[in-house]
């Protein structure tokens, strides 16, 4: 009986280390690949080529081309507004407002749960090779191994798997055993070797479902992973850059933290701040009427709020404190942004900017650009928005602070495709992918890949975004990133169900694994999208009973429980949910009636619930019963048709991105 299926184990292992030439590929690092390279290298058909082959120049710009030319004609909305979302960083003690896009992932950096984080590595053994002389055959497995780097084929025979074993069980005692199936010497059955490559297999999940063993020196090795980025506990943890209190060492990333505060808090602060009074101490009292003016807009105290800050800055006015006067300026404006009152906001940001100037601090003059430009974006003016965007980009690369660039490179791409400028778009996120990867910064990186994902699936590259989708979601799981795994997952759902030849039953799955992180993290908005989802999935398999119960409760999250960022974009959302609703209730009634598709007819536009014909202002108006709307298109019920056809006609383009 042999367990070890060869007894030449030496030779075996040589022979291995040299087959990982022969891998799917070549160990480069896939993600920064650029992302219009990997559109041209995923259609060469060249025998042996990989997503990871270098482009000529000219290649480079005839790709540029036909990424402009594949791009679908849409309708842009020159004044779109940005949504923003305002979050407090503790700066030296100095709590300060950081503005994002609301689609922002920064927030998701403060709720990370390291008790759920899973390893980013996933090895399947994709087949067996019979290899050697007839008078000394051996079995070599070939594995897949796929990380949120790298991607690549290693051939280990089973010797190796038994030494892997043997290592990690005399380090580890809580590793997982490698079954061993004897076998009479000289035997290698097709049925013997399969059923060893699903116990090898089985073994190689348990192995990396431990986050301790699946970063092992040894397990790593095994799995040529070596000099791969390595998990976060050796990584510096990111954070979002902000105004700078002062200089910094070149090259030296200052880590900041969310600014943390109680209910207890803004009574202690008063308290603390009656005896500054008292004592004549202006700068902490500037430092106090800070911190109760945030607590207070937060509450939602808006005019109480802004008066202490103003307050704050008459304060560091009188003690001539420039650093306290630059951030208590940056929060007021910030706080009239926050109420509606950006006009305001953007001459207390000109009155910070000059201030920064006089006091030769690029880095903070950035961050007082960065401000300006989501506030201009947010009221409408997304070209001159993106305009201050690229001037604080600037800025922040004259210091070489990375993670500055990384961040308004990050937004610049939102704004670039959001004006219709797909391309210069997608290239300054590129650019953003590879200045987060410089920091390891890895809920960055599955931030830029899931924008990335999403314009791979607006030109039709499914294949391509789902690979892009993966990565993001073995970044999430990786860091513990509840919210970015959940959103991942509905996005992968979504591209499964959108394929004209997509796996259903697998879109469900992802959509009720979403639901379920969803309802976990309390994430009321990602439920309502993945009951949506689900329901939807559901109606193109002709299951529109239960689609309707999942219509039902996503339009009862939506009514009751979401707060809008965007009243009236919420309101079409609700418009729409309503005809799926109105739809799903119609093909119920013809199932029970037993009514033709000829007899009954498309119910949707003829239902006073669903989607009539827009008005002359633009707005959507309801169908009376019983008149059918002549105007209305015939839905095709197959796919991503339905919703494209739908959105032509009875909502903005822009609608159909929402669905996300």
């Amino acid at each position: 009986e042999d367990e070890d299926e060869d007894e030449d184990e030496d030779e075996g292992g040589e022979e291995d280390d040299a087959d990982e030439v022969k891998s799917t590929g070549t160990g480069k690092d896939v993600a920064a690949v650029s992302f219009i390279d990997m559109n041209k290298a995923a259609t060469e058909k060249k025998e042996g080529g990989t997503l990871d082959g270098v482009l000529t120049p000219n290649q480079r710009a005839s790709v540029a081309e036909l990424f402009a030319k594949k791009i679908p004609e849409k309708m842009v909305d020159f004044h779109k507004k940005l949504g923003v979302v305002f979050l407090i960083t503790d700066h030296e003690s100095f709590p300060i407002y950081h503005p994002c896009e609301d689609s922002s992932w920064l927030p998701h950096r403060a709720s990370l749960r390291h008790e759920s984080r899973r390893p980013g590595i996933k090895a399947h053994i994709v087949r067996t090779e019979s290899r050697g002389p007839k008078s000394a055959m051996y079995t070599t497995y070939v594995i897949h191994v796929k990380t949120a780097f790298h991607v690549r084929g290693v051939s280990r025979r089973f010797s190796d798997f038994a030494v892997l074993d043997r290592k990690l069980r005399a380090k580890y005692p809580n590793a997982p055993e490698l079954v061993r199936t004897n076998r009479i010497l000289g035997t290698l059955s097709p049925g013997f070797v399969q059923e060893r490559r699903q116990q090898l297999q089985d073994y190689l999940d348990a192995l990396l479902a431990n986050h301790q063993l699946a970063h092992s020196d040894i397990a790593r090795n095994f799995l040529a992973l070596h000099g791969v980025m390595q998990d976060t506990a050796s990584m510096p943890q990111p954070a979002p850059e902000s105004m700078s209190g002062g200089a910094k060492e070149e090259g030296i990333e200052q880590e900041e933290t969310f600014w943390e505060y109680t209910d207890n808090s803004l009574a202690e602060f008063l308290s603390q701040l009656s005896q500054c009074k008292s004592a004549r101490d202006a700068p902490q009292e500037a430092r106090l009427l800070n911190k109760v003016g945030l607590i207070m807009c937060e509450k939602g105290k808006q005019t109480e709020g802004i008066v202490h800050l103003q307050r704050a800055v008459s304060s560091s006015r009188l003690v001539n404190d420039r650093r306290s006067l630059l951030r208590c300026l940056s929060n007021l404006a910030c706080a009239h942004f926050k109420f509606g009152g950006r006009l305001l906001a953007v001459e207390l940001l000109e009155e910070a900017i000059e201030l920064a100037q006089r006091l030769g601090d690029a880095r903070a003059e950035a961050g007082c650009l960065r401000v300006m430009a989501l506030a201009q974006a947010a009221d409408g003016d997304m070209a001159q928005g993106l305009k201050r965007m690229l001037e604080a980009g600037e800025l922040y690369a004259s210091v070489s602070d990375v993670r500055g660039q990384a961040a308004t490179k990050f937004c610049e791409g939102v704004m670039q495709y959001d004006l219709g400028n797909s391309v210069e778009g997608v290239t300054a996120m590129e650019k953003s992918l590879v200045l987060r990867r410089t920091l390891k910064d890895k809920i960055g990186i599955a931030e830029v890949l899931n924008r990335l994902g999403l314009a791979l699936v607006d030109i039709g590259y499914h294949l391509q975004a789902l690979d892009y989708f993966e990565r993001a979601l073995a970044l999430c799981q990786e860091e513990g990133d509840v919210s970015g795994e959940a959103s991942t997952l509905r996005l992968l759902a979504y591209v499964h169900f959108a394929q004209v030849d997509g796996d259903r039953k697998m879109s469900l799955q992802l959509f009720e694994r979403s639901l379920a992180l969803a309802r976990a993290n309390a994430d009321v908005s990602g439920q309502a999208t993945c009951h949506e989802g689900v329901a939807d999935v559901l109606m193109d398999m002709d299951d529109s009973k239960l689609a309707l119960e999942h219509y039902s409760q996503a339009l009862l999250l939506r009514e009751t429980r979401v707060v809008p960022a965007d009243p009236q974009a919420h309101t079409r959302h609700i418009q729409l949910l309503r005809s799926k609703l109105s739809r799903a209730k119609a093909q119920v009634l013809e199932a029970s009636e037993g009514m033709s598709d000829a007899e009954g007819g498309d119910f949707l536009w003829r239902n006073n619930a669903g989607l009539g014909a827009l008005d002359s202002d633009g707005e959507l108006a309801p169908i009376a019963e019983g008149v059918e709307n002549r105007a209305a298109p015939q839905i095709i019920d197959t796919g991503i048709a339905y919703y494209k056809e739908l959105a032509t006609n009875a909502v903005s383009m822009a609608l159909t991105k929402l669905w996300f």
